[in-house]
């Protein structure tokens, strides 16, 4: 995430405006945003936890109101095709990843299913 200079100052501050304005329908989804370790770093969530603090103190004014977790051995992004950051994606119910799913479709899906 320290190494990712979008996800810092647009991908996370993003999802964090986009759960914070949908409070109301947060049992229709949930957000987790993902650190991949760089081939080649140590693995270390020490460091990643120290980082993630840091951003939430003075970058991001407050604490993730979702999970930020570390992919220590790669296996997440790897599973799931991640090649770029940030990279956004959507997974339904069921646990099959949406393709091309982004903040966009998901405010589409809360919409269509949010109570009259």
């Amino acid at each position: 995430m320290d190494w990712c200079g979008p996800c810092v100052a647009e991908g996370i501050p993003k999802l964090i405006d986009f759960v914070n304005n949908h409070n109301a329908s947060q049992d229709r989804f949930r957000v987790i945003a993902i650190h991949a370790r760089r081939p080649g770093d140590v693995a270390d969530w020490q460091r990643f936890h120290t980082s993630v603090t840091k951003f939430e103190h003075s970058v991001w004014k407050g604490t993730s109101p979702f999970p930020l977790v570390y992919d220590e051995s790669g296996q997440m992004t790897s599973d799931w095709g991640i090649h770029s950051f940030p990279t956004g994606l959507l997974i339904d119910p069921q646990g099959n990843l949406v393709q091309h799913g982004d903040l966009k479709m998901l405010q589409e899906k809360i919409d269509v299913k949010a109570p009259k």
